[in-house]
């Protein structure tokens, strides 16, 4: 029995069997295989819907050649060697009915398989294992009467393809990681490096200064008549305080002079007295005087020594507070890189009681205000959240 098996099963293995020399144009329903016929006689005897009542087994085929065939439409009939969606009607446990869909093929491969080896290809339907672009006509007849009926077999199939190893990629090589990350990486590194030649003459500098005496105390780096420069809180705005100074540090508003502060000894920020803000008087009515005071507002921000450390004055705000740090998270990239550098190289001026050189202080027009306006919004969003938070709505009452 086993020996038979691998003999039937060699005989479908090899080529298909019986074939014609050239594609035919057309066939009758007698050369289709009889599983194929049958397969077709079960579609064309189901009624039509516009007739019910009336199939084509029924409909007698005219006895003469030269009348007219009843029908002459072209019939489409399922394709037996592709899938097809089938509605099945199941029953359930308290007798209700629902629909579900099938897809299944009336011929399984290992059928067509058999079918290709045992009859010519171009008498079965067109399918995957039996590609053909152009099938020939299946002419319908019946014992011996021919109906008028043009069989065409319905479905999409699609010749299999050999796909390669780099089927389907947009880049055929898309190379190592590193290799594509290297474009992004000089990139970044171009822009770093940007003002690369700068730092390191600061650096020079700065260390040619390192070799001097280090405990040279002839400049006060955030020192101020040996008294540390305290940050006093006043209305919820950070000022740079002078203790022993009367007119502390000028805002920027533009044009490098915006506020003066009268304010008195702060006592470590226990006491101070009302802080007069008339620069914005100044600046609109006496223009005079607002360009007399603005050299003296210079000298008392160089008096204080942060810009002899190459700072600015929006650099000595304190990141403890919660609207500096959300002010600091929107800046970008460059101005915070700008400040961590800055930062750096005055805490290394201030331990070793030194200045930088003199052209490379930071002059009024570059100790510009980048931090403070982005708090004051930060600050005026805050109250605004807690205003529409605070808010309650009353219903009026219904007279």
């Amino acid at each position: 029995m086993h020996a038979t098996r691998r003999v039937f099963a060699a005989a479908i293995s090899s080529s298909p069997g019986p074939d014609i020399a050239r594609i035919p144009q057309s066939i009758t329903s007698a050369q289709l295989p009889r599983s194929i016929f049958k397969y077709v006689r079960l579609h064309l005897d189901l009624p039509k819907p516009q007739e019910p009542n009336l199939s084509l087994a029924q409909i007698a085929a005219p006895e003469s050649e030269g009348s007219q065939p009843i029908f002459r439409e072209r019939v489409h009939i399922p394709n037996p060697f592709l899938r097809h969606k089938r509605t099945v009607n199941i029953e359930r446990i308290d007798g209700s009915l629902f629909a579900l869909n099938r897809y299944k093929l009336h011929f399984s491969k290992r059928n067509q398989k058999k079918l290709l080896a045992l009859h010519s290809r171009y008498h079965l339907p067109p399918s995957p294992a039996n590609p053909i672009e152009t099938p020939p006509k299946v002419i319908w007849e019946q014992n011996g009467k021919h109906f008028g009926k043009e069989i065409a077999w319905a479905g999409e199939w699609a010749v299999k393809q050999q796909k390669g190893l780099y089927h389907g990629r947009k880049v055929m090589f898309k190379g190592h990681k590193r290799e594509r990350e290297r474009q992004d990486k000089l990139d970044m590194m171009s822009e770093r490096v940007e003002d690369m030649s700068r730092r390191v003459e600061e650096w020079r500098s700065t260390k040619s200064q390192a070799k001097t005496s280090i405990w040279r105390r002839d400049s006060r780096p955030i020192m101020m008549n040996d008294r540390p420069l305290c940050w006093i809180r006043y209305h919820n705005a950070l000022d740079l305080q002078l203790p022993s100074l009367a007119i502390g540090l000028y805002e920027d508003d533009g044009a490098h002079l915006a506020r003066f502060e009268l304010q008195g000894d702060s006592d470590g920020g226990k006491a101070m007295r009302p802080t007069y803000r008339f620069a914005p008087i100044l600046k609109s009515r006496y223009g005079a005087i607002y360009r007399a005071l603005k050299p003296v507002a210079n000298f008392y921000a160089n008096l204080c020594g942060y810009r002899q450390m190459g700072l600015r004055y929006d650099d000595l705000i304190p990141e403890e507070r919660e609207d500096v740090q959300k002010a600091l998270s929107r800046l970008n990239a460059r101005d915070s890189y700008d400040r961590a550098f800055r930062l750096r190289v005055g805490i290394q001026q201030s331990l070793l009681h030194r200045e930088l050189p003199k052209d490379q202080w930071v002059t009024p027009e570059e100790d510009i205000r980048y931090l403070s306006p982005i708090i004051n919004s930060v600050i005026k969003e805050d109250e605004e959240r807690a205003m529409w938070d605070s808010m309650t709505v009353e219903r009026q009452k219904k007279h």
